[in-house]
């Protein structure tokens, strides 16, 4: 790989990260926005909130100059990454709990099903890697790593595009529905009496992303198991 090559690859991925997880952050601020119509927003409530504050804030940075702007907009955007990054942790926890919950619906199984085709292969195809990453699960690094080594271009087309939507999803169910538990927490907190319509939908849409984030794990698994494979048998 050339110098330009390297340079493009690891820009690309700094881009990919910083999209992902500055969506993620971007939708979660917007599931509070959309619900902040919602909470009776008095000047009691603005006083717990401190709403006052961070008007001021937003006032005195449009009226700052250009370096204080770009100085804020840069922390806005590691902001962002470190929120984004937060929410899919929080992802994670919400995966395991939706797999106990679930895990005799039709997507689970299929999932799951990937999940040891996948690890059979590798210990037939090669079983010192079984026995060596037996506990891990993680099967799929020996795919991925496999294709990248062997045909890069697959890796990006077929498998990395997949694994980036994978844990897009994951992410973005995660800041819905992060986002709207904490606006019903927030209604709670001024005691708001309006039934809070967008928090319930965002709380809905992300049960629809979490489904259809291990539809796209199970897609992801199939093609590092096709790719596996084909290139394992190809070498031998």
């Amino acid at each position: 790989m050339s110098t330009l090559e390297q340079i493009y690859a690891k820009g690309s991925m700094l881009g990919r990260d910083l999209f992902h997880y500055g969506l993620t952050a971007v939708v979660f601020s917007f599931c509070i926005l959309t619900a902040l119509p919602f909470m009776n927003i008095t000047a009691a409530a603005k006083e717990k909130l401190r709403l006052g504050f961070w008007d001021g804030l937003v006032t005195g940075v449009l009226k700052g100059g250009v370096w204080e702007q770009t100085g804020i907009l840069f922390c806005l955007i590691l902001l962002s990454f470190a929120v984004g990054n937060l929410l899919l942790s929080i992802g994670f926890f919400y995966r395991n709990i939706w797999k106990e919950m679930f895990g005799g619906l039709k997507h689970i199984k299929g999932m799951v099903a990937a999940e040891k085709k996948l690890s059979k292969i590798v210990a037939d195809l090669t079983p010192s890697l079984d026995q060596l990453y037996s506990k891990t699960h993680e099967f799929q690094i020996f795919g991925e790593i496999l294709a990248y080594q062997k045909a890069p271009d697959v890796h990006a087309k077929f498998i990395e595009r997949y694994n980036t939507l994978t844990y897009l999803r994951l992410g973005l169910a995660s800041a819905m529905l992060t986002g709207g538990v904490t606006s019903l927490g927030l209604q709670l907190y001024l005691n708001a009496t309006i039934a809070n319509v967008p928090a319930v939908l965002w709380i809905v849409l992300s049960l629809i992303f979490f489904r259809q984030y291990f539809v796209t794990r199970t897609g992801f698994l199939n093609r590092v198991t096709a790719t596996y494979v084909l290139l394992t048998r190809a070498t031998v």
